[in-house]
């Protein structure tokens, strides 16, 4: 469609939610075609088009009914429309169906990344280097140290030190000695992990494994399940086979065919996730959790000091403006996959129209090399009553504002993530619901024509980030570069209902600003009772 056609698109999508369901329902079926079209046979294939087709005619003949805006032409050319994509996708299907076999199935050249590593000696390979991308057969050793390993299918491998894994393909590794923790979710696929003489088979559980150089194993589990299977040396018959469940610890000899109760470590999985979580910290520029002392109100009050005075990376307090009366909410913290070494009670409360902001210990500066990332949670809960508003966060210089700063924000009522800058704006609608936790993620990068492009990226709890930077964003905006360098963080809130704001962060990485939502082995979604609470205490008026 042409660019006015698509600036119309948007501006209905925008006004109505009934428009946004039509379309995202045609979305969907436009994604289910292929899927239609190659997954069953000829004649379930064709019966189904028809189906469709048929149902899709009788829904725009009842729909038109009543509307004298739209007419007969246009419901055959939805219908057509539909028949036509869909007889495509079936085409598509038959000719890949008929395609000639190849001999065997081209196995991928890499199948694993390296995501970071802290106080690591190479054993018999080079020092590994955080984004190097691993093929089967590498063979990762480490004499001293942490590192982490993310297979293309989602699970995580944590080594540590004195530690030899081979990669083997991406469902499949080999850990030759050493110790290694394997997490994966319902999302990844089964792994098996080769360890002594036998295999370790699990789907969305946590376990930690160390096989000493005699090829004793020890197994410790601390989520779901894990297989042990052991099998003859063509592997056409199982010699044992023994499940290990949550909580429970084996050791196994070589060639036992059942270990023996060992007591369950659960400290270890701390230990490992704290080897990897602390890699980064120097990339980080900024951070605010909004830190609770006490739940109790009043020794909230009488305890803030001032080792809370200043965050890392700020200079100076919050300020709000005149009126503005933003609360600490110290009983609740959110549970949005937020990395479980560092849940922090905690958080920003605020209601009806407030704007405050806070000074950065150094001034950020945009040229063709410049690259930041902001992330920070945030919630809108429209069970206090109100309707409609929205929330912002602003780049801006305290000596020299501008009056239409950087800024990035969400409007959850319509459904909208938006950014602005020197009186350019762009929208996008993204499904946004009220009461639920978001995670919003921004790129600030420089480009050759010193202008600055933005980049928005929204996460829920279904879908966290990882530490890879993501090529699909929910929003791209080109803004003019900031004349003056923007050294202030600034809020902007304006609503009837309630915003609730957490764990800001930025950093100089990605993986700098997302390393508090990563997923972790203790992770708890529950969100405690919010209680009244009297103003955060560094929150102080502006004179």
């Amino acid at each position: 469609i042409s660019p006015a056609q698509h600036r119309r698109l948007e501006e209905i999508l925008t006004s109505s939610a009934e428009a946004r369901s039509i379309y995202l329902d045609y979305l969907d079926m436009h994604a289910g075609l292929r899927a239609v079209a190659l997954g069953q046979s000829e004649d379930q294939q064709m019966s189904r088009i028809v189906a469709m087709v048929e149902k899709e005619a009788s829904a725009a003949r009842r729909g038109s009914r009543g509307r004298a805006a739209v007419s007969h032409p246009w419901v055959a050319a939805v219908v057509a429309g539909v028949l036509i994509a869909v007889l495509v996708g079936w085409l598509l299907g038959k000719l890949s169906g008929k395609a000639p076999p190849t001999d065997a199935p081209i196995a991928p050249e890499h199948v694993a990344t390296i995501a970071r590593w802290a106080g690591v000696a190479a054993g018999e390979t080079s020092i590994p280097v955080e984004g190097r991308r691993l093929a089967p057969n590498d063979v990762l050793a480490l004499r001293e140290g942490s590192a982490e390993i993310l297979f293309d299918g989602g699970q995580r491998v944590i080594l540590q030190s004195e530690t030899r894994l081979r990669i083997k393909s991406g469902t499949e590794a080999e850990l030759i000695f050493g110790r290694a923790l394997i997490r994966a979710d319902e999302a990844a696929g089964r792994f098996r992990l080769l360890a002594g003489d036998a295999a370790y088979v699990h789907r969305a559980s946590e376990f930690s494994i160390e096989v000493g150089r005699d090829g004793t194993s020890a197994l410790h589990v601390r989520l779901g399940e894990v297989r042990r299977e052991r099998m003859s040396e063509d592997g056409k018959r199982r010699l044992s086979r023994e499940t290990v469940v949550a909580g429970q610890a084996r050791v196994f000899p070589p060639q036992a065919e059942t270990g023996s109760p060992i007591s369950f470590e659960p400290e270890r999985f701390a230990a490992a996730f704290a080897a990897v979580s602390s890699v980064g910290t120097d990339d980080v520029l900024a951070e605010e959790n909004f830190p609770a002392v006490s739940p109790d109100p009043v020794a909230l009050v009488a305890a803030r000091g001032a080792e809370f005075e200043d965050g890392p990376g700020w200079s100076g307090r919050w300020v709000v403006g005149p009126g503005d009366v933003p609360n600490i909410l110290a009983d609740q913290w959110f549970g949005l996959a937020r990395n479980s070494l560092r849940r922090i009670p905690g958080v920003l409360s605020v209601e009806g129209q407030a704007v405050f902001h806070r000074r950065l210990a150094r001034a950020l500066v945009f040229n063709r090399n410049s690259v930041y990332y902001l992330g920070f949670i945030v919630k809108w809960d429209r069970t206090s009553g109100g309707q409609g508003g929205w929330f912002s966060v602003s780049l801006d210089a305290a000596d020299n504002p501008r009056a239409d700063p950087l800024t990035v924000g969400l409007w959850v009522d319509r459904q909208l993530v938006f950014a602005r800058a020197e009186q350019a704006a762009v929208r996008r609608a993204i499904p946004l619901e009220t009461g639920r936790e978001y995670l919003c993620l921004v790129k600030f990068a420089g480009d050759e024509q010193g202008r600055t492009e933005v980049f928005v990226r929204v996460f829920s709890a279904e879908q966290p980030p990882n530490d890879v930077e993501p090529d699909a964003w929910n929003l791209v905006f080109q803004a003019v570069a900031p004349e003056s360098l923007p050294d202030t963080v600034l809020f902007r809130v304006d609503t009837a209902s309630r915003w609730y704001l957490d764990q800001l962060r930025l950093a100089k990485t990605w993986r700098g600003a997302v390393s508090p939502w990563l997923r972790s082995p203790a992770t708890g979604e529950t969100i405690t009772t919010i209680l009244p609470h009297p103003p955060h205490p560094r929150l102080v008026r502006n004179p």
